[in-house]
């Protein structure tokens, strides 16, 4: 019943193009936008959508797992793995990444599809989903994030470089398709010329962690090398946190990199990266990071961390005590609480 539905759609789809009449809260037509958007989405997203489920349901069949374990929570690799696991009584268990944003609309309800459990860092996260989203929180199992794990224990390099600022922009891929993009992307650049400029008055150690997979990251590259800017790029094997721990900086936007600053004890800048939207995380309001609202702010705050006054929420011991929302046990001990109770849930003894 399910490929018929989706061999109709796809069908329909291919065959024509599908003519949309919106317009915007200003009254200006914006039928080109959307009309991409959702012509792209049948032709291309459900498609591969029901590829990648045929391919997950043949493997299922042939290898009968008692359970599954995915090892990160917005891939599009998963939501067809989950579905085709759902339809044979596979239970998945799934390890959440990042910090959910409450700046997206409710309807679209990104990490909640057919797992399980969720597994995650904190209570914040289970309130974000569950008070937010609406996901069931029954399913939502507050363990600590594994890959956190050692950075409580991580130490500096020999060769670690005082003045290091670590550069994480984090691009939000298509999805930042659904708010106002292109104000991103404008804000974005002129945070990056106060970087080139303050990079030209005195020269430091630049680190940049580009999220993996980012598709924008000529926008950096380009910028700092017309200006140049002498940057390391880091590889995807390398983890942010070992990243981190050398940096005495970190200068991200509204994601998870703020957190594991925070986690590392750096001072944390979060980039405006969510154009005439309200504060999506709670990062500022819990003081464990510094908002730069504008270009003009976030140059202000490179010049205090370089004279040494910039303020560094991580010392603050409200900040501390802030941070435990997030990630809740910050004991080294998540992966033995993961494997734990999917081990309780499978019958495993």
């Amino acid at each position: 019943r399910l490929k018929f539905i989706f061999n109709k759609i796809r069908a329909a789809g291919i065959a024509k193009n599908f003519k949309i009449k919106l317009k915007g809260e200003d009254g200006r037509n914006i039928d080109s936008f959307f009309e991409s958007l959702f012509n792209d989405y049948f032709k291309h997203s459900i498609p591969d959508f029901a590829h990648k489920f045929d391919i997950y349901t043949n493997l299922l069949n042939k290898i009968k797992p008692t359970a599954a374990l995915l090892d990160e929570s917005v891939s599009s690799l998963r939501k067809p793995f989950e579905l085709a696991a759902k339809i044979r009584n596979v239970p998945v268990f799934v390890i959440n990444h990042g910090i959910p944003a409450k700046g997206y609309p409710i309807f679209l309800n990104k990490n909640i599809t057919d797992y399980s459990y969720l597994l995650i860092g904190g209570e914040y996260i289970k309130e974000v989903y569950g008070g937010y989203y609406k996901a069931n929180m029954g399913k939502l199992i507050v363990t600590g994030t594994p890959r956190y794990d050692d950075i409580y224990s991580l130490k500096k390099s020999e060769d670690s470089a005082a003045n290091t600022i670590c550069f994480a922009p984090t691009f939000f891929l298509k999805r930042g398709t659904t708010y106002n993009f292109t104000d991103y992307i404008v804000n974005f650049k002129q945070n990056l010329h106060v970087i080139v400029e303050k990079y030209k008055e005195k020269p430091f150690r630049l680190i940049v962690k580009f999220h993996p997979g980012d598709p924008h990251e000529n926008i950096v590259r380009s910028a700092f090398a017309a200006s140049e800017v002498k940057a390391t790029y880091v590889a995807d094997r390398l983890r942010s946190i070992d990243v981190l721990k050398d940096s005495e900086l970190l200068i991200t936007c509204w994601s998870s990199m703020a957190l594991e600053g925070c986690l590392c004890n750096l001072p944390v800048i979060i980039m405006n990266n969510f154009a005439g939207i309200p504060e999506p995380i709670d990062f500022v309001k819990d003081r464990i990071a510094i908002f730069a609202r504008t270009p003009e702010a976030l140059g202000r705050l490179i010049d205090d961390y370089r004279a040494g006054i910039l303020n560094n929420p991580s010392y603050a011991s409200n900040a501390k005590s802030a941070s435990f929302k997030y990630e809740k046990f910050q004991d080294g001990k998540a992966s033995k609480r993961v494997a734990e109770f999917i081990l309780k849930e499978i019958g495993y003894k």
